[in-house]
């Protein structure tokens, strides 16, 4: 099994072919996980595993009522290209990564099925920690049973399909699940509301 610090070594040169797929490769109209996420109430949020920042860029210029926003990725180069178009992005592995501050809203797309089964309740627990209102996930999910909660699909890039609702119910969260994309039944994003 591919560990953390692996799969982050691989994502740092990773994440240079992953930018050059951008711009995000849905459009508006069919993304429901972005027309969801605008029809919340925030000021400010985190972005995890920005990549170039391409859902970032969009909510800025959809939502013209944030006061400020933070995107972090491994890869320096997809992050050294966000910031040439004005996005407040750092570089840092989730491991790493330290809040400085609580947001209203915290996501991440395509993010977590990257994550090894054996650190993914506790970075979950982490980010959603740094949270004040909402804590998305955009995702892959396992819908049928393993024994060990989430089905592994590709051991080169580490990809693990992780039974997100059976993780939220053990971390004791509210949540809503929505269909990501239009035609697309494989992929979901979660809504866990907090103090609201």
């Amino acid at each position: 099994m591919v560990d953390g610090r692996t799969l982050e070594k691989f994502w740092k040169t990773e994440g240079i072919n992953h930018m050059n797929e951008c711009p995000q490769t849905r459009p508006f109209s069919d993304n429901l996980f972005l027309q969801h996420l605008l029809k919340l109430d925030f000021k400010n949020f985190l972005e995890i595993g920005c990549n170039c920042g391409q859902y970032t860029k969009q909510i800025l210029e959809l939502k013209k009522d944030v006061a400020y926003h933070l995107g972090f990725d491994v890869c320096e180069d997809a992050v050294a290209s966000g910031k040439k178009e004005g996005l407040n992005l750092i570089v840092s592995s989730l491991q790493e990564f330290e809040a400085n501050q609580s947001y209203d809203m915290v996501f991440a797309s395509g993010v977590f099925m990257h994550i090894p089964p054996d650190e993914i309740e506790s970075l979950i627990w982490k980010f959603y920690c740094i949270t004040d209102r909402y804590f998305l996930i955009d995702d892959y999910h396992c819908w049928y049973r393993t024994g060990r909660g989430f089905r592994y699909s590709d051991a080169k890039k580490g990809i693990w399909y992780h039974d997100f609702d059976s993780i939220f119910r053990r971390l004791g969260f509210s949540f809503e699940r929505y269909s990501s994309s239009v035609g697309n039944n494989k992929r979901w994003f979660w809504v866990v509301k907090k103090n609201l």
